[in-house]
């Protein structure tokens, strides 16, 4: 008897925690706090991620379960939701797109990412149909990715193209700090997402526990929509304080590079696993870099030269001449180039400082200059508190694509090409600093298409 008021109890609490007048924060307002809900509901295991809708005309149709699918009415989750046979038509090549939100189409009409202008670009030119199944899911990076594909499997793809990389540096080491915990304990913990009294005690007892050497709080600074629009240099959220204490400066230089060790490390392996998938059903990999907005602001920025309290000095002095809240305030280029090679002499590895160069660079005109400062700025952004994929992440990219037989693509050089400041992939081809625009998803499929009709992977006419 006492058993089953026990359990009549927590059904009873279960039931009540459920009603609409309170319940634990949702995946969305979870992207608003820093508190832990659930590691594993946030960044693990979408069993249901394809959803069997019955039958058409005597053919079993599957499609984007609702709950990843896009809002009926909105546009800002733009991922394809069209329903598709289950199992691949006869003479049909199928393709299978990966990644996160860009992948997905976040920020543009449905019909206007890359996906669906891929299947349109290549049923133009292939002497076969084509079908394009978008997989992209809004926060996934390779952990998710990895964890997903065994459940895609089924819809026998010919080619697996993966274009993930941002939410890498995102959010990965959070979903990192879930990975590396025993898989029996993701297990049992992901069984008691279901509950809400579950998640109500997780939320209020348990945090991050981010991995050895990794930043306390790495949610601080990440995925915030519109990019770094709003925490330029020296604002309320710009670059972390430099610490007093030589000591305190080189234990960050420790902590970031070992952050940034652990995220390449993760995507290599990360990618290996999707490879040997994708090997075990014969289809063909493709990888491509992220590419990302060069002119907004880094999030923020550490010395990562092990400065002395002298130099530190010295380089404060020079950074302050240079003006500190961007260009303009020193007018000529006599007047600036003193103090900006001053500074760069005694440390160019300051993120900010390399962005506010770039921007002078680029207010005088000379666009390749710009580009070396822009692209040094995302380079040496703290992978503790970075927004996107910096330009040197296509080497990890390009190596990964090499060791596994993967056919590697390069968005960079069209971007580079199609910006209105050639060189500088900017506003016009970016919603905020790491999702496509319609322009941008435009250059993305004509890009794969021709790159998959280059290497014959697609039969033309």
């Amino acid at each position: 008897m006492a058993l089953g008021i026990g359990v009549g109890l927590l059904v009873a609490l279960e039931l009540l925690a459920r009603v609409p007048l309170w319940a634990p924060p949702d995946r969305a307002e979870f992207n608003q706090r820093y508190g832990l809900i659930s590691i594993e509901r946030y960044y693990h295991y979408h069993p249901h991620y394809v959803a069997e809708f019955g039958e058409e005309q005597g053919v079993r149709m599957c499609g984007t379960h609702p709950e990843l699918g896009r809002e009926s009415g909105g546009d800002e989750n733009a991922m394809q939701w069209d329903r598709y046979p289950c199992e691949k038509p006869e003479g049909t090549l199928r393709i299978l797109t990966l990644g996160g939100s860009s992948t997905m189409g976040w920020s543009v009409p449905p019909d206007d990412n890359f996906s669906v202008g891929l299947e349109r670009e290549l049923s133009a030119r292939a002497s076969r149909p084509v079908e394009v199944i978008n997989a992209g899911v809004s926060g996934h990076n390779t952990i998710q990715i990895r964890e997903m594909l065994p459940g895609l499997l089924f819809l026998q793809p010919d080619i697996v193209l993966l274009y993930a990389g941002h939410n890498d540096y995102n959010f990965f080491l959070v979903a990192d700090a879930a990975e590396v915990s025993p898989r029996w304990q993701r297990r049992v913990r992901a069984a008691g997402d279901h509950l809400a009294l579950w998640r109500a005690a997780r939320m209020l007892l348990y945090r991050v526990r981010p991995p050895e050497g990794a930043p306390e709080n790495p949610l601080l600074g990440h995925g915030r929509p519109g990019g770094a629009a709003g925490h330029r240099p020296n604002g309320a959220q710009g670059p972390r304080k430099v610490p007093a204490s030589r000591s305190a400066r080189q234990e960050i230089i420790a902590t970031e590079q070992r952050a940034r060790t652990l995220v390449d490390t993760r995507f290599r392996e990360n990618v290996a696993d999707i490879a040997r998938q994708v090997r075990s059903i014969d289809a063909a990999l493709v990888l491509a870099a992220p590419v990302s907005r060069a002119d907004d602001s880094p999030l923020d920025s550490i010395h990562w030269t092990d400065l002395d309290d002298e130099q530190l000095a010295r380089w404060d002095d020079a950074y302050a001449r240079l003006g500190e809240r961007g260009p303009g305030r020193l007018r000529t280029r006599a007047d600036r180039q003193r103090p900006m090679q001053e500074a760069l002499d005694l440390d160019d590895s300051y993120a900010h400082l390399r962005y506010q160069l770039g921007l002078l660079e680029l207010q005088d005109g000379n666009l390749d200059a710009a580009q070396t400062h822009l692209y040094a700025a995302m380079d040496h952004t703290p992978p503790g508190r970075c927004d996107r994929a910096p330009p040197r992440h296509r080497d990890v990219v390009a190596a990964a694509a090499e060791l596994h037989g993967a056919l590697f693509v390069d968005p960079w050089p069209v971007y580079e090409a199609a910006a209105r400041n050639p060189g500088i992939p900017g506003e016009s081809l970016f919603t905020d600093t790491l999702h496509p625009s319609v322009e941008g998803h435009r250059l993305l499929a004509e890009l794969f298409a021709d790159a998959l009709v280059r290497e014959g992977l697609i039969p033309v006419e």
